[in-house]
């Protein structure tokens, strides 16, 4: 799917260049939104998962640009009874509108259950709640939203098996990818603060593979490098399909590499992580998707231990 107190959450609004937020505001709205409603919106898309109740009212507290196409809210809820799952979405209602929007968290569930806000990270797109996210939406305003989504969850309970993680994102899929590595992040910090036996579900090792098509359009780069700072239990490498990288040497140090995800990188990993110890989430374009899962099961990886959204 698209789109904590461990990653800073959004730009201030008074932050944002005039010039650029132009420059934004016309590329996203010469998209065309007739091909948008001629074609199956969120709600019949998602038709097939379960939804939680209650439907909460929300207001956006924070706003900034994270990229050229990327625009990222913090969201204040008000139903105290709201809580979701690592990788899961909301339902995005917005007033007015038509269509209902779906986009994934990249923040943790603790962050919301201790001040009551979630992050959101929404790429330009025809449909119109993106629309209204890049063109409309000002601090202040006000959404409904409602939590849903069955297919790319991680909810270890304490006695579950301490699982490899292979998390590979492609573009805004990393949302629900790093909402899955803050929660990994959480329940390090949890073991660390009760260590005795019974005191908390400890993570295995993990290692993210994450494409964009340019060095910008790695979002949240930074706030993973600083993530998983210390960490030696997580790994991180990045990916450039467009163009190249500045500085090339010194990028590669940093672990970002001029081209796309490979079949070996895929292999590599799973060697590392071993396919037999490991649950597989994958989040990106839909031919992104299938030959990740091909090179996944290729590479012993059961079908039942692979994740991912199929519904972009």
């Amino acid at each position: 799917m698209r789109g904590a107190g461990i990653v800073p959450v959004a730009l201030q609004v008074s932050d944002m260049k005039c010039i650029h937020s132009r420059i934004h505001f016309h590329w996203c709205t010469k998209m065309s939104t007739s091909t948008a409603r001629s074609t199956p919106g969120h709600l019949e898309r998602t038709a097939h998962n379960s939804r939680q109740e209650p439907v909460s009212d929300a207001e956006v507290t924070e706003i900034g640009d994270v990229s050229d196409t990327v625009r990222q809210l913090t969201l204040k809820v008000t139903e105290r009874h709201l809580a979701f799952k690592a990788g899961q979405w909301v339902d995005f209602i917005v007033p007015g509108l038509q269509r209902v929007g779906g986009f994934s968290m990249f923040t943790s569930p603790l962050q919301l259950r201790q001040n009551g806000t979630l992050g959101l990270a929404v790429k330009c797109s025809n449909e119109e709640p993106a629309q209204w996210v890049h063109s409309k939406c000002i601090i202040g305003s006000k959404v409904r939203v409602r939590v849903g989504g069955d297919h790319l969850v991680y909810d270890p309970k304490p006695d579950s098996p301490p699982w490899n993680l292979l998390l590979i994102a492609g573009g805004i899929g990393i949302n629900p990818i790093l909402s899955i590595l803050n929660h990994v992040c959480d329940l390090h910090r949890q073991r660390h603060t009760d260590p005795a036996p019974g005191g908390g579900y400890a993570p295995g090792s993990v290692e993210l593979l994450y494409s964009a098509s340019s060095l910008r359009e790695l979002i949240f780069r930074e706030n993973i490098s600083e993530l998983t700072r210390g960490r030696p239990s997580i790994s991180t490498k990045y990916f450039i399909t467009r163009g190249s990288v500045n500085n090339k040497q010194s990028h590669q140090q940093e672990n970002v590499f001029d081209r796309r995800i490979s079949a070996s990188d895929v292999t590599a990993a799973v060697s590392r992580l071993g396919a037999g110890n490991l649950l597989c989430y994958v989040c990106g374009p839909p031919p992104m998707i299938d030959s990740m899962e091909s090179n996944l099961l290729q590479d012993g990886v059961p079908k039942d231990a692979i994740l991912a959204e199929r519904w972009w």
